[in-house]
């Protein structure tokens, strides 16, 4: 049986956490988290705390050099964070100058981070997702981050904790506290040229996720099923199987994008 939350959000360490949520259907929305790398995990909590205080100042942002020797993002510059120690290595379109692509990426953060603290006062159920292939976090501080996490919302907010040990496979579950639950297993896999691979060993990192679901509104299920049966009912008239499949994928599309 799955459990079932009414939002989930990734605090990192890296995109990866966003992208096995995604493929896992849990992610609902863009968090302000999700193509970050780099900064710790207790920064994040701060920041989560602190209302993202001095998250994104424009004198805290330098040039960061790409690594030649690892796949990079072509299609943006790289950028990271004094302050923080954030690796933005997905907002920054490449060849744009700085001054006029840093408010856009401002201004993006700005709205994730007002629906972030909005979609988490307004569930019940709230689920934070930790994933990384570097770090042995200390049950301690994990649940002291809780606590803190706990007191600014006022609620219970659970964490899910995945992260890299040497050898360690199948996976070691154990509950640290009521809301946290902590995975330690062995994830690293490496490329053809050395390199640390992002998603690390989906085999096993995934069907941990598998064990979570999102509350679909009931709204939404009801559009969904409509469009479905309005498909289906179009279709009945198109004699061309390439034009009905692309007619079904347009009417269902809409409500199939909030995964």
């Amino acid at each position: 049986m799955k459990q079932k939350y009414d939002v989930v959000y990734s605090i990192g360490r890296d995109c990866a956490c966003a992208m096995y949520m995604k493929s896992a259907h849990l992610r609902t929305c863009s968090g302000p988290f999700d193509w970050l790398t780099n900064a710790t995990f207790e920064t994040r909590i701060d920041l989560i705390v602190n209302d993202f205080r001095d998250f994104l100042n424009r004198d805290d942002i330098a040039p960061l050099k790409k690594d030649p020797t690892r796949p990079n993002d072509e299609t943006c510059d790289y950028y990271q964070n004094i302050r923080n120690d954030f690796y933005y290595y997905h907002d920054f379109p490449v060849g744009v100058p700085f001054d006029k692509s840093f408010p856009d990426v401002s201004e993006k953060y700005r709205r994730r981070i007002v629906r972030f603290y909005d979609n988490v006062n307004k569930s019940k159920r709230v689920l934070f997702i930790w994933f990384s292939q570097y770090t042995d976090t200390p049950d301690d501080l994990l649940i002291d981050a809780s606590d803190r996490i706990c007191k600014k919302f006022g609620k219970q907010i659970d964490f899910l904790v995945i992260e890299h040990s040497n050898n360690v496979s199948p996976a070691t579950k154990r509950q640290i506290a009521k809301n946290i639950v902590r995975y330690n297993l062995h994830t690293r896999i490496y490329d053809d040229g050395g390199n640390l691979d992002t998603l690390g060993l989906t085999k096993f990192v995934k069907p941990i996720y598998l064990q979570y679901a999102v509350k679909e509104p009931i709204g939404l299920v009801i559009r969904r099923g409509f469009r479905r049966i309005l498909a289906d009912v179009v279709c009945l008239f198109l004699p061309i199987h390439g034009v009905r499949g692309r007619v079904k994928h347009f009417i269902r599309g809409k409500y199939n994008k909030y995964y």
